[in-house]
């Protein structure tokens, strides 16, 4: 080896391995092997969890002690389960198993800090399953999960999809009725996360808008709808801002099960005019002619800049293939 490590922690490892050989009397055979061929063994060290996250151990112990004591922690490493039970979402010291919706829930106090992107599975594991259960999350109101969650004015999926089915005619605690929170999770999957946020967001600021002058943004009258795009483009916004104002409040209203008060009359021919009255003249380009390349050649001539020739060349070669075509 032609150098070693810089980190400290690793040459502390060795000299603990060295000290351990020392006194056990065992001998070592080292033999030193090229990156490249150690791939298998290195690419564990190379992975890196960007869903991983933990809560403080006081919280825990805060709340343990309230709704305590938990037995089972189900989106944990060896390095930070709460409990002496845990799942793992890789193999590690100490795992009960690997990847928590594959076992039951069943008899166990669940302390439960999933990644954010899991939530509304396991929202559906909580409801399947029986046991006792505290979930964690982000107080993230954009989140795909948070209509899920959050009763209040506004968006509410889980409550507007319940009374839903309720009004159907479906007995609670039938297995018709258990299906209900898988349903709240198909709805919010229905569009990508990046989808789901934007649209989220846009109906919060339509939300704002319709409050302040005393109406309600869900559900919607489409007068108020027209009269909020009115506002938009009077304040100067382009189509794209109309456009998504409009998305927003036309998904709102369907994962709630409400009609979608965005194709009245009203509001479509807003948008229409819209995209008429924002659109900006395009400013053609004149097309290059021989007379200008000319003209570029003459002024570089006596340049010696093997960038500036090169970049002549390939514009003299375009210029002569297309003018052929």
């Amino acid at each position: 080896m032609k150098v070693g490590s810089k980190k400290k922690e690793l040459h502390r490892s060795v000299m603990s391995v060295h000290k351990i050989c020392q006194d056990n009397k065992i001998k070592l055979n080292l033999v030193w092997i090229p990156r490249e061929h150690n791939d298998k063994a290195d690419s564990l060290s190379r992975k890196s969890d960007c869903d991983d996250w933990e809560i403080d151990d006081w919280i825990f112990t805060y709340l343990n002690k309230l709704w305590g004591p938990y037995t089972f922690d189900r989106f944990a490493q060896d390095y930070n389960a709460k409990c002496n039970k845990f799942n793992s979402k890789f193999w590690c010291t100490g795992t009960s198993g690997i990847n928590a919706f594959s076992v039951s829930w069943d008899g166990e106090n669940n302390w439960l800090v999933p990644p954010p992107r899991l939530v509304p599975h396991t929202i559906n594991k909580m409801i399947q399953d029986k046991g006792s259960h505290t979930l964690i999350v982000p107080e993230w109101t954009s989140a795909a999960y948070w209509p899920m969650l959050v009763d209040q004015e506004g968006i509410s999926l889980d409550r507007h999809v319940k009374v839903a089915i309720e009004d159907s005619g479906v007995e609670t605690g039938s297995h018709l009725y258990s299906l209900y929170p898988k349903m709240c999770e198909l709805l919010l999957n229905s569009k990508s996360d990046n989808t789901v946020k934007s649209y989220f967001y846009a109906f919060r600021r339509w939300e704002k808008f319709i409050t302040e002058h005393g109406q309600d943004a869900l559900p919607a009258q489409p007068v108020h709808v027209a009269l909020y795009l009115t506002n938009l483009l009077n304040n100067g916004s382009t189509s794209h801002p109309v456009s998504n104002a409009l998305y927003g409040i036309k998904w709102a209203h369907e994962v709630s099960g409400l009609p979608d008060p965005t194709i009245n009359s009203f509001v479509t021919s807003i948008v229409e005019a819209s995209k008429r009255t924002t659109t900006k003249t395009a400013n053609k380009k004149d097309p290059v002619s021989a007379e200008i390349l000319i003209e570029l050649c003459t002024h570089f001539k006596d340049s010696d800049d093997l960038l500036i020739i090169r970049d002549l060349t390939m514009i003299l070669l375009s210029f002569f293939w297309f003018s052929k075509i």
